[in-house]
């Protein structure tokens, strides 16, 4: 008979660390209390898979779905949509401003931004010209462009009927076209405006009140001297006027259901009007850092600027940014984007200190066309010298007659309203030709810096 343990040797025994459980033991046990374990045959599920692996595969789903929507374009145009359910999808353009009294049953007759916009759709829908820097300076015939199967006057117009049956391209990315012009007619304007928004509206829809050619809302600037006002275009009269106070400095406008918006400088806060009366009807709170240019897109969304290359989308009732697009031509972004005008679906903005307009594809931001107006700017400021008016200014506002297609444009100060035709250059013989031109226009349109941040 074995002799019996002593009682220390017992104690011990008792509290002595039992024998260590293997690392594959542990691990086995780890997974199962976690649910991720291999479960034995006919052994039921825990209770913790069947909560947590639905919840992690959820939350991938809505992360991933979240991240599409805000950072992808069609994304962001399917969340726009969601946002505004009446609005009119960007990529089908409506020929001008909605809200301003034009029908778009009158019948037109194609302009260059119908051509454009008609090319944009045609190359999107094609597959072709992407969006990239600058080339290595070749250049190539691309395909001709059909009238295509668009749902608005825009997109269906055969962009042939410019004479665009070819394209010149850096790379591969589609050069901006080159537009001139045909003036035809020239109207007397306030010499005393420093013009920073400008708008049309057609006799009938302005209640009569004009000569017979309609009016211009335009929105004026300089602190104690910023006014909305409503301007005779036949005889540049000044038919009634509203001042802002001293501390505003009027900036772009636009008018959506019969109210006036105006932006304001260096500020987030707009001011409202009634159209008829320009009676004060309060204010709004923007999106934007600053306010520059604003224009109607569509009945739900307005696109404004703040004078940097950012073109934004913002709710119509709002205010709000929906959307965010940086402006380029070649790769470079175009800063100091200044007063704008829908016309056709597409944005035409005048490029602060530059005698250019730029015509912008408002989804993706790409510059479709330079229109280059220096030569105006020289007929008004030998008609200022004439005058001996102070302080000519650059070239700003634009207004868009889409009843009759008449194109308006002017400057601050300047004492000329012109109304042009603009049209597809010209295209230069050869490709090597074509890009010289294209490099001049941009010398001349494209900013070197950004003024203002």
């Amino acid at each position: 008979m074995p002799p019996q343990p002593s009682l220390r040797h017992a104690a011990t025994a008792r509290t002595r660390d039992p024998p260590p459980v293997p690392p594959q033991v542990k691990a086995r046990k780890r997974r199962s209390m976690w649910g991720f374990g291999r479960q034995r045959s006919g052994a039921a599920q825990s209770p913790c898979t069947a909560a947590l692996i639905p919840f992690l595969a959820t939350l991938f789903v809505a992360s991933t779905l979240t991240f599409w929507l805000f950072t992808h374009p069609a994304g962001q145009a399917l969340l726009r949509s969601l946002l505004e359910p009446n609005a009119t999808r960007t990529g089908a353009f409506a020929p001008g401003n909605v809200g301003i009294g034009d029908s778009d049953e009158a019948a037109s007759e194609p302009t260059a931004s119908d051509a454009l916009a008609g090319e944009e759709r045609t190359r999107s829908d094609r597959g072709g010209g992407a969006e990239g820097g600058e080339g290595d300076g070749r250049a190539g015939e691309g395909e001709r462009v059909g009238s295509g199967q668009g749902r608005s006057k825009a997109a269906a117009t055969p962009a042939s009927a410019f004479g665009s049956d070819s394209f010149l391209r850096e790379g591969n990315a589609t050069v901006p076209r080159i537009l001139t012009f045909d003036l035809v007619k020239t109207y007397s304007h306030d010499s005393r405006a420093f013009t920073q928004g400008l708008l049309y509206v057609d006799h009938e829809a302005s209640g009569g009140r004009s000569s017979g050619e309609g009016v211009f809302y335009e929105s004026t600037g300089e602190y104690g001297r910023s006014t909305v006002r409503e301007v005779d275009v036949a005889t540049g009269e000044v038919l009634n006027s509203v001042a802002q106070s001293a501390d505003v400095f009027g900036e772009g406008l636009a008018l959506h259901r019969d109210k006036l918006y105006q932006l304001a400088w260096r500020v987030r806060t707009g001011l409202v009007y009634d159209r008829e009366t320009l009676e004060p009807r309060g204010s709004f709170q923007h999106g934007m850092a600053d306010g520059w240019g604003l224009s109607v897109l569509n009945e739900s969304v307005m696109v404004g600027t703040d004078g940097s290359s950012t073109l934004f989308h913002l709710h119509s009732s709002s205010f709000k940014a929906v959307a965010r697009v940086t402006v380029k031509d070649g790769g470079r972004r175009i800063p100091n984007l200044n007063e704008l005008e829908v016309v056709g679906g597409l944005v035409w903005a005048n490029v602060w200190q530059s005698n250019c307009i730029a015509a912008i594809h408002p989804d993706s931001g790409r510059v479709l066309a330079w229109l280059d107006l220096s030569e105006l700017q020289r007929q008004a400021s030998e008609r200022s010298n004439q005058l001996g008016s102070p302080g000519f200014d650059v070239l700003n506002g634009i207004a868009w007659d889409s009843k009759r297609n008449r194109l308006f444009v002017t400057g601050k100060y300047w004492p000329l309203m012109f109304h042009i035709n603009p049209r597809m250059a010209p295209l230069k013989a050869t490709p090597q030709e074509r890009l010289a031109e294209l490099k001049l226009v941009r010398q001349r349109c494209q900013p070197v810096r950004q003024f203002f941040t």
